[in-house]
């Protein structure tokens, strides 16, 4: 399967277990990836402006402070509430996998997953931001080239075209 890669975004990749986040970092070679194994440091690093990843993959299970308490206090900032999360985890039962859904994920992957699977989900996430992001720009520039041709008009307008118009 041909990948495509794209620098321009950052995963953010949290897990406490070395060795997955090894083969993580193996599987999306190529992409922008800032890997961490503390939530708590991850969470200030974004708080802090530090850190403004386009996507999350996210373990649940890990010490002090748990996937879905991190995701929780992501949703709670603003300015990344829109961001895409993914949770990894070992944890197979429906009860999790629905409370991490609850939570705002837009998936939930259980290790060990396949290879193929993580890519595929990672770039149509990352290639619907980048189509809905050239969206928004289009209409704010069409928006913007609509106002401006407006306000030529009523500049051309006389005085009394102006008062009939308003």
């Amino acid at each position: 399967m041909k990948e495509k890669r794209n620098f321009n975004f950052m995963i953010l990749i949290i897990d406490d277990d070395e060795m997955i986040l090894n083969s993580i970092k193996k599987q999306l070679k190529g992409y922008n990836l800032f890997t961490s194994k503390n939530p708590e440091e991850s969470l200030l690093l974004l708080k802090a402006g530090e850190l403004t990843p386009d996507l999350i993959l996210c373990d649940i299970m890990m010490p002090e402070m748990d996937g879905f308490e991190f995701v929780e206090k992501v949703r709670k900032i603003e300015r990344f509430r829109h961001i895409p999360i993914i949770f990894i985890t070992g944890i197979c039962e429906d009860s999790y996998r629905i409370k991490g859904l609850e939570l705002g994920a837009i998936d939930y992957l259980t290790k060990p997953f396949r290879k193929e699977e993580i890519l595929l989900k990672v770039r149509n996430i990352l290639e619907y931001q980048e189509q809905f992001r050239k969206h928004l720009t289009k209409e704010s520039n069409d928006k913007s080239a609509n106002e401006n041709k407006n306000i030529s008009i009523v500049k051309n307008l006389t005085r009394r075209e102006l008062e009939i118009a308003t």
